[in-house]
């Protein structure tokens, strides 16, 4: 499988897009349909836009006008679109062209070069829609392509359209690229789309479902404590500490003495800075028996504290409820952090929960300062209305000179005009703080907004709200709280129902929890961890694979008739996103995904209901969402990293997870069952003994005693490591066209391969705890590439103990070493951190095979160890991982490739009238221009045509920077929007 995608970007001469048909091709609904994508497929055969994997081509998101692909070795917009670096005929042109891309031969100068003619039958227009990557579609054709994207994605096309220009494009000027009229390309196709059936979707944790009521004889007790984060600690000590009772405890505290954080950040979509904010749960015990009325009276203050914060009219039967909250004395200390509190009935401040069983607010008492000084501490203002604004008092003022009541008086409610006098001239001012309701993300989300503080109020106008503010400010994180609390426990409802409780709680929450949930905290979803499952499912797939096969079979069959390209097929739809999806289906995973954001405006809490209108219960036990297949693929994978990480990177407990998972794995149930890879290999012998696993050594029928070391050859030694078996080290490094040899090199080169995923996926994953996953993806793509390892073949001297080269071969890889070794040399005289270090061979024709060799000896080293996972680590750590930081890309580096930038630009301008003309010769070098309404701007010529067209674009940006496009570009720009 190549890892660089320039191998299988290839335009052969004379080939056409299959999509330029008449009518869509036809997938059966018995077998995973491949989602196939205009762009990237030629005749049938796959493209660039694959998963990691290779499994299958990524959805057309290039009709979004950018392109989303997931886990490929390369981000399509950083890769090189080039064709092929082997050499051509001297009459082999290929032309791209804004609008169409065309391949031309002299032997067939004939064929077409843009989209076909084909009609579209009943009553859909005979019309072409160019995107603006280039790609032609019919209507009929573009409406199967978005129908099989929103199948693969789940999500409504029309959210990608927003920059993307549809233009009608007239068959006699396809040609030439013209484009005509624009038309609405989402109302043609709306009605071809295929929308895929929801799935079921529990949103109450069984917890809620599953617990009686509150009674007075069984009261648990959790403390709840509101902690924001710096800036703002400062305000820490305004809110009250709260209690919530319920029927049964908690099932999230682990030993009743560590507390639990439950983030309650908020950000809105206005662009104020995010303000990060935990709610801190403890376990307050199981409290002495209530006096009888107490739990009816708490659960009416928690009535009237969700009425206030939720501004609806919520009610809930006494005898239903299933928790309340109760405010805490203000003298109550926080408990230490390693202690657990046992909560008492005389810590609840009762006089204010019976105060919640008389009117909403009262107007002050302006007798004397003394007593409205007694009123406005840890007071709310509002007016007679229930549902209205509510102000915190921060302070009174005393000012001989009253303002203008024009400037004190609200804003609302009350008009100037309707103040004839006041009964009290004399009384002071309240300044007070605006308070910002729980849908609206609650008092975190006010203490970043300006305009809050310096209200001024005359309190005569104003009455005093019967709950503290105190405890407001906390009950605002309610909702909040509850809509994570939820998600917490749903989670450890999979974890224990599927995976018998193997995960760690929130490693189980962020390996179910989509990007959408959190789009402003990627970490707290499932990426990163479907990048680490991900490889360890490559993994093990591949030695399955291998032991399925007889373990190293010597030929092109393996034992019993089985062929190794069926195997390898087999693997690839073992790991492919749809069956991944039926795996997870088939489990039970899916309904427990979190694929919702949270929308506090929508909460109403469990059982309660909206007393005006029919009864509500915003949160039903099973709902439905629309998920695509690569997401619920995406979550299995996380769910594989999250069960390596729980048991302390245990490979044994990822392999478990994927049988739970029913991930059809017939041969590996620990790692243990490695040792199965030595059947059928010469010397290999069982190393299996009473269930547990030994290393395999192989078998010599003379053992040389220890001190004969010495006088070994150095061909043993490979990346320092001294092979046991010496005819293994020498065959890894052979080129022979052996087809015995070739077999055994491609085992190692998929099992080394796999391997180096694995230790740099894990190595970043651990050394960069704070990077979302797209760094990631470039860090890892930078170091696992083809390119990249070949250049590491020459540096660490890897090239040099090639045997068996061919003379055809000898000439190639002497001229490559020899030019990635002049730029070694000058990039170690550059600066430690300059940008010239990065990916330095990018500037060298490549000869990416040279790739495999390093693959292959990493694969052959874990054979001869043994098996042996950690020598293998330690054989990255100290060979590929100091080359692999010194020169490629780390976090904060993420460099483009020139064509994609140009394209990019071009894209952007909405320009067509551009070519990226290729010509090579043989021998001879490769020479791209760059044509910009028909006048060059770039050229380049070099050994391979992905290098010359990286040089031509290269120079073809810094000429555009120079003078700017606007001088080379006279087309319309293109006007952003949604169609």
């Amino acid at each position: 499988m190549p890892k660089d995608k320039d191998k299988d970007d290839r335009h052969e001469a004379g080939t056409r897009a299959p999509w330029k048909r008449s009518a869509p091709p036809h997938f059966p609904h018995d077998r995973p349909v491949p989602i196939f994508n205009p762009v990237l497929v030629r005749d049938g055969q796959r493209g660039r836009g694959r998963d990691r994997d290779g499994d299958e081509p990524v959805s057309p998101s290039s009709l979004a006008g950018e392109v989303m692909v997931k886990g490929g070795k390369k981000r399509k917009a950083e890769h090189d679109h080039a064709t092929s670096s082997q050499a051509h005929s001297s009459s082999n042109v290929q032309v791209e062209e804004g609008g169409t891309a065309a391949s031309r031969s002299g032997s067939r100068s004939g064929s077409r070069s843009g989209a076909g003619s084909g009609a579209v039958s009943g009553d859909m227009p005979d019309l072409q829609f160019t995107t603006s990557s280039g790609t032609l579609l019919t209507c009929q054709n573009a409406g199967h392509v978005l129908s099989r994207y929103l199948q693969s994605f789940g999500y409504d096309p029309s959210h990608f359209r927003a920059d993307t220009t549809y233009t009608t494009v007239p068959p006699q000027h396809l040609q030439r690229g013209r484009s005509g009229n624009r038309t609405n390309l989402w109302r043609i196709i709306n009605p071809l789309l295929v929308r895929p059936s929801p799935y079921n979707h529990i949103t109450t944790p069984s917890f809620w479902v599953d617990s009686p009521p509150l009674s007075r004889h069984e009261v648990h007790a959790t403390l709840l404590e509101l902690r924001l984060a710096e800036p703002h600690t400062t305000r820490n000590e305004e809110c009250r500490m709260l209690c919530m009772i319920s029927s049964r405890p908690l099932p999230i505290f682990a030993g009743g003495e560590e507390p639990v954080d439950i983030d309650v950040s908020q950000a809105d979509s206005q662009g104020r800075p995010r303000v990060e904010a935990v709610m801190r749960l403890r376990d307050g015990g199981k409290m002495k028996k209530w006096e009888k009325g107490q739990v009816e009276m708490a659960i009416r203050w928690t009535v009237r504290m969700m009425r206030a914060q939720l501004n609806q009219a919520f009610s809930i039967e006494e005898r239903t409820a299933k928790w309340a909250i109760v405010p805490l004395v203000r003298s109550f200390k926080r408990p230490e952090l390693h202690k657990r509190p046992n909560l008492r009935r005389r810590d609840i401040a009762w006089d204010e929960v019976e105060a919640g069983d008389g009117p909403f607010s009262l107007p002050f008492e302006l007798s004397d300062l003394d007593t409205l000084q007694s009123q406005v501490d840890d007071a709310m203002i509002s007016t007679r209305a229930e549902f209205s604004r509510r102000y915190y008092v921060q302070t009174i003022r005393t000012v001989s000179r009253r303002p203008p009541l024009t400037l004190i008086l609200p804003t609302y409610g009350i008009a100037v005009p309707t103040v004839r006098s006041l009964e009290h001239p004399s009384q002071p001012i309240l300044q007070c703080e605006l308070s910002t309701p729980a849908k609206s993300g609650g008092f975190v989300a006010g203490v970043s907004q300006s305009g809050m503080t310096g209200h001024l109020f005359i309190p005569e106008l104003q009455h005093r709200h019967v709950l503290s503010a105190s405890a407001f400010r906390t009950a605002s994180a309610l909702p909040a709280l509850f809509l994570a609390l939820d998600d917490i426990l749903i989670a450890r409802e999979m974890d224990k129902t599927i995976f018998g409780s193997a995960l760690r709680p929130g490693l189980a929450l962020q390996a179910l929890t989509c990007p959408s949930v959190t789009p402003l905290a990627v970490e707290k979803s499932y990426q990163r961890l479907e990048m680490l499952g991900d490889t360890l499912l490559k993994l093990v797939s591949t030695i399955d694979m291998y032991i399925k096969a007889g373990g190293c079979p010597g030929k092109g069959i393996a034992p019993g008739g089985v062929d190794l390209e069926t195997l390898h097929a087999d693997r690839h739809v073992l790991v492919s996103n749809r069956s991944l999806m039926a795996n997870a289906i088939e489990a039970g995973v899916v309904p427990f995904i979190r694929s919702a954001p949270h929308r506090l405006k929508l909460w109403i809490p469990y059982g309660w209901a909206v007393e005006i209108g029919t009864e509500s219960d915003g949160r039903k036990a099973t709902d439905k969402q629309h998920l695509g297949d690569k997401v619920v693929a995406d979550v299995a994978e996380a769910l594989i990293g999250a069960a390596y990480l729980s048991k302390d990177k245990s490979v044994d407990a990822a392999i478990s997870a994927m049988h739970v998972l029913h991930i059809p794995l017939q041969e590996v149930w620990t790692w243990g069952d490695v040792h199965k890879l030595a059947r059928g290999s010469n010397g290999m012998a069982n190393g299996r003994a009473n269930g547990s696993f030994e290393p395999v050594l192989p078998a010599r029928k003379n053992k040389a005693p220890s001190w004969m070391k010495a006088f070994r050859s150095a061909e043993t030694n490979l990346l320092g490591w001294d092979f046991r078996d010496e005819q293994r080290a020498r065959d890894v490094m052979s080129l022979s066209n052996d087809p015995k040899r070739k077999t055994v090199s491609q085992k190692h080169k998929l099992i080394g391969d796999a391997l180096l995923d694995y230790f740099v996926v894990d190595d970043l994953w651990h050394r960069y705890p704070d990077v979302g996953p797209a760094p990631l993806t470039h860090m890892t793509h930078s170091r696992v590439g083809d390119t990249a390892l070949a250049a590491f073949c020459v540096v660490s001297g890897l090239v040099d103990r090639l045997r068996d080269v061919d003379g055809q071969a000898a000439p190639v890889i002497q001229k490559f070493k020899r030019a990635i070794l002049e730029v070694y040399r000058q990039t170690e005289k550059t600066k430690s951190g300059s940008e010239t270090r990065i990916e330095w061979w990018s500037n060298v024709a490549q000869q990416n095979f040279l790739g495999d060799v390093a693959e292959a000896a990493l694969g052959a080293i874990f054979e001869d160890s043994g098996h042996d996972l950690e020598a293998c680590r330690s054989i990255y750590e100290k060979q590929f991982k100091p080359f692999m930081d010194l020169y490629c890309v780390g976090p904060h580096e993420h460099p483009l490739h020139p064509k994609s930038v140009f394209l990019e630009m071009m894209s952007g301008r909405g320009c067509t009238r551009w070519k990226i003309h290729n010509h090579g010769a043989n021998p001879g070098p490769y020479v791209t221009r760059v044509l910009i309404h028909d006048k060059e701007y770039g050229k380049g010529t070099a050994d391979s045509s992905a290098l010359a067209v990286r040089k031509a674009c290269d120079v073809a940006l810094e000429k555009l920077k120079a003078i700017g496009l606007d001088n080379a570009c006279d087309c319309p720009k293109r006007r952003k929007g949604r169609l």
